[in-house]
């Protein structure tokens, strides 16, 4: 398969990818919103559901599952995701979808910062240009007059900064672990870490409650084999304007499905993060 072939095919993955995850998004926040689900409970039971969804796979390929190569960053990889995780859910039960998906976008910046300190990268001038307008935008956003949730908006930004966590690590597992053994552990991982927070705030679940978020199990396996399936195929620098994506689905679903818009400065907030998550993939010429 020729190359330009091989990254169209990555690039449409990632977009269905995105699709499902915004499916992810508008359940969650219908759970925390109308069942009074925690985020910890939702995450809980959809890792099971999702558990329970891959044990034909699991009977399939029997002892290969639990063969990994690098399980030691494999294992870093699942505590990373299952904070990404945990941190997203918790800001959409507190945070309309647009202003959540927006600080979850400050994971461009986080890259950044993460790559100069641990990968001894050199920032260029498009880098401080991006990591400047996402602070100018997470200001905005978060709102010093205080109509934003002050915990969601920090939950969003933490996990923007576990996204880019998981960014980073997301092109090793992709390339050197089995797909369905990767989304198994994920899963288990999840499971575990979330388990005691769940119990110690456990509600009733109803059936059509329980209905979703086997839907929201669902959405996340695809998400997670669309994701790997990408990354396996381009690299992150192919893959990371297909991101831009999020903000404006989630301005869409806001207002479809919670009758949410953005007010006053939020919206200059969420263009100034726009562009700082546009700009890298724009063929531009900096200083």
């Amino acid at each position: 398969m020729k190359l330009a072939r091989i990254q169209s095919v990555a690039i449409v993955e990632l977009f269905l990818a995105i699709l499902a995850m915004s499916g992810v998004d508008v359940i969650v926040r219908h759970l925390g919103l109308k069942e009074e689900l925690s985020s910890q409970q939702i995450l809980l039971l959809s890792s099971l559901i999702g558990i329970v969804f891959l044990l034909p796979v699991m009977a399939k390929k029997g002892a290969s599952l639990f063969r990994l190569k690098h399980p030691g960053l494999f294992l870093f990889r699942g505590l990373v995701a299952f904070a990404s995780t945990f941190a997203m859910y918790s800001a959409l039960i507190r945070l309309p979808l647009a202003e959540a998906n927006t600080l979850f976008s400050v994971e461009t910046m986080f890259l950044v910062i993460l790559g100069a300190v641990f990968l001894k990268e050199s920032i260029t001038t498009l880098n401080m240009v991006t990591v400047v307008l996402s602070i100018a935008g997470v200001v905005l956003v978060m709102n010093p007059q205080g109509s934003i949730d002050l915990p969601g908006g920090s939950m969003a930004i933490i996990a923007g900064f576990f996204l880019a966590l998981k960014t980073v690590l997301m092109k090793s597992v992709a390339q050197n672990e089995n797909t369905e053994a990767a989304l198994l552990w994920l899963l288990v991982i999840s499971a575990l870490m979330s388990l005691p927070f769940a119990v110690s705030n456990w509600q009733s679940v109803s059936i059509a409650a329980l209905g979703l978020i086997a839907l929201t199990a669902v959405f996340r396996l695809c998400c997670q084999w669309l994701m790997m399936r990408a990354f396996r195929r381009a690299s992150v620098a192919d893959l990371a304007p297909v991101f831009n994506l999020g903000i404006p689905i989630a301005l869409v679903q806001g207002y479809a499905f919670f009758g949410e818009l953005p007010q006053g400065g939020v919206w200059i907030g969420i263009t100034l993060i726009f562009l700082a998550v546009v700009l890298p993939s724009l063929k531009i010429r900096w200083p």
